[in-house]
Parts: C-alpha cells; structure tokens; sequence
C-alpha cells in the first residue's frame, strides 16, 4: 500500500508545525515534503479514528485526549519541571519524550508531583486553517491506517 503524500498544493506550516507538536517530535523537513520527517510517528493513526474522530482531534483537541497523546507534566524535588509524553515508565523512572523530540529519564523517587497537561495539538490550529486545509489535512492523516 503506497503511504499517503500531501496535496500538491501542500498544507500551511501551521498545520505541519501542529502535527509535529501532536506527535512530540522536532520539526525537520526534507523540503519537497515536509511531514515526511514525521509520517512514521503518525502512520496508524487512522486504523482505529475515522475521518470524523480525526477532525474532532483537530478542531477540540483538549476535550479526548488520548494516553498516546496525552502530555504528561512532573515537577521534581529539585524543582525541576520537565514536560512530555511518556515513552516508557517502570519502577525506576519514568521517560519522556520532550516537544523536541529528546527523551528525558527522570527517577521515579525524585517526582514530587505529576499531572496531565493539556493536549500537544495547538487549540487554536482549526481557526488558522481554511475549510481546504482543514479537508487536505484530514484526508491526509486519514491515509495513514497502517505502519510501514
């Protein structure tokens, strides 16, 4: 099954730049497509979400969060706040992946506080796209069902 590319016209980089958000990673481009950086943290996405799940995503983004997603913020004794989306966690620690995409192992006996922060996907993306974009974007995440 051929992966989904963008649109020729290609989607605005305030959707590119969300989708990075939403997934953890740093922004990277190979410049002819630049979510491709990106397309293998996303590929699967679409195999359990519909269309309509997906735009829901987009457009309230804080209201479902799902635990994949889901922003995980841990204030530790030191007073060190550091913010992610759990990689991994067992007994020891506790690892995050970072915005910029870096993983951060903090030990389980130094966290003073945990909490859920809210989703990684700017809640104001929807209203910075035209009804085209939000469509282009949709379909496209949409064509991710499987890895590759």
């Amino acid at each position: 099954m051929k992966r989904p590319t963008l649109p020729s016209r290609g989607l605005p980089r305030t959707a590119c730049v969300a989708i990075v958000a939403a997934a953890g990673f740093a922004a990277r481009s190979n410049g002819s497509d630049p979510l491709s950086a990106w397309r293998d943290a996303l590929d699967g996405i679409a195999a359990s979400r519909d269309r309509r799940h997906l735009l829901e995503s987009i457009v309230h983004p804080d209201a479902k969060v799902e635990e994949a997603f889901r922003t995980t913020v841990l204030v530790t004794g030191d007073g060190r706040t550091v913010a992610g989306i759990v990689a991994s966690e067992n007994g020891d620690a506790v690892r995050l992946k970072t915005a910029d995409g870096k993983i951060v192992t903090v030990p389980t006996a130094s966290i003073e506080e945990r909490s859920s922060g809210p989703s990684a996907m700017p809640a104001d993306l929807a209203a910075k796209l035209t009804r085209r974009e939000m469509r282009d974007l949709v379909e496209w995440l949409a064509g991710l069902t499987r890895k590759p």
